[in-house]
């Protein structure tokens, strides 16, 4: 989505409170690790890139009228951006969302509300996570290391009640995602 040429994607909201906990705490023993606060962390359904703004406002009132049956994702294991090392350099360090019918079935209903505004649909696969770190400066060797430590990462499910167009703000702190609909 672009509004004043920033980015968003649909997505729902991480875990909070108690919920965040456990990605919380892992936030440390990376180096040169860009963390990501709790408070701005999601997972995201749909990534839509910048859009210009009649198509931006369309997407925000077609992902608004999704209905959405609450339900609970469970974080499990942790991963990262490209898989493999042949990929390229990582640059998301991740906690997994485990897959539930809930969550396709939201997931598909986005992408119809995404299509349904002149957008492709998106062709690679879902894969639900919940980013914890950018990584573009961290090694190969670090990152696996650290994944290996953290790999067993459980927390409390977390309920999702509603899905969010969010709109991504480059500060001076770092990025800071706003809601752009409830």
């Amino acid at each position: 989505l672009s509004f004043g040429g920033q980015r968003a994607p649909a997505a729902v909201h991480g875990p909070s409170g108690t919920h965040a906990d456990a990605p919380h705490a892992l936030q440390q023993g990376l180096p040169n690790a860009r963390w990501v606060p709790v408070q701005n962390m999601h997972c995201t359904l749909r990534f839509v890139g910048s859009v210009d703004d009649v198509t931006a406002r369309s997407i925000v009132q077609a992902v608004h009228t999704i209905r959405v049956q609450p339900f609970t994702l469970q974080v499990q294991g942790v991963g990262h951006f490209p898989l493999t090392a042949g990929a390229g350099v990582p640059n998301v360090l991740w906690a997994g969302i485990e897959p539930s019918n809930a969550l396709t079935h939201l997931v598909a209903c986005v992408e119809d509300a995404v299509t349904s505004c002149g957008l492709k649909p998106e062709h690679r696969p879902f894969h639900g996570h919940v980013t914890l770190a950018r990584c573009p400066a961290v090694s190969w060797d670090d990152l696996r290391a650290w994944c290996n430590t953290h790999h067993d990462l459980g927390a409390e499910p977390f309920t999702v009640s509603a899905v969010h167009c969010y709109q991504s703000l480059q500060t001076e702190e770092g990025v800071v995602y706003r809601v752009l609909a409830e």
